[in-house]
């Protein structure tokens, strides 16, 4: 068939009603798993809820510890009924140590970010980061070379990936619809506004 631009928006629109609506059925099923698993959640900066808003569906999860430096945020993220029964603690080596964890997930600043990954996998633990998963080449080496001795999973928070526009896009594009693609452009900024100390530190955020 010819290829339009108006044939391929229509692709596109189609291919993304698709998936948005399997999606939305996803969405009313709940997930099964073959055991209980443990969660702890150390900090809660960033996008934790990409971790949280998934609960519901996942009843074999169950948070039992929250480590974060402030109480009054511990007592928000509490507010959220698979969560209010979790145990609160100031500092997350205090939570590795004391709970019989099987996942951390880990949303701590940037900068202290690999330590805290590192010492998950040192103690046998499942992880899911935030990302990036480290500032310097010298600790992802770190993390790459623990996680393949610890046997583990580790994955980082990239939702995006899932999304139903970017996965009909991915269907296009493989398809061969739109030829032969060789190079793809994006940009995603944000202006710094008001932000955390950390965050305007290239050695605490990153570039």
């Amino acid at each position: 068939m010819p290829l339009s631009r108006r044939t391929l928006l229509a692709a596109s629109a189609a291919n993304a009603l698709a998936a948005a609506s399997s999606a939305a059925a996803a969405e009313q099923t709940q997930v099964r798993l073959p055991r209980k698993v443990r969660l702890g959640i150390l900090d809660v900066l960033g996008h934790l809820g990409d971790v949280t808003t998934p609960l519901p569906r996942v009843p074999d999860v169950t948070v039992v510890a929250v480590a974060v430096p402030e109480k009054a945020a511990f007592d928000r993220l509490a507010r959220n009924p698979r969560i209010a029964g979790a145990k609160y603690y100031p500092d997350w080596r205090r939570m590795l140590d004391s709970e019989q964890l099987d996942m951390v997930a880990v949303c701590n600043a940037n900068g202290p970010r690999a330590d805290a990954i590192l010492a998950c996998l040192d103690r046998q633990l499942h992880v899911i980061a935030e990302k990036p998963l480290a500032l310097t080449r010298v600790d992802l080496d770190k993390i790459r070379m623990t996680l393949g001795a610890s046997g583990k999973k580790l994955s980082t928070i990239l939702p995006m990936r899932f999304d139903s526009s970017y996965l009909a896009l991915r269907q296009i594009v493989k398809s061969g619809a739109v030829g032969e693609v060789i190079n793809i452009t994006s940009q995603k900024s944000y202006k710094a506004g008001v932000r955390p100390a950390w965050m305007k530190k290239q050695e605490t955020y990153g570039g």
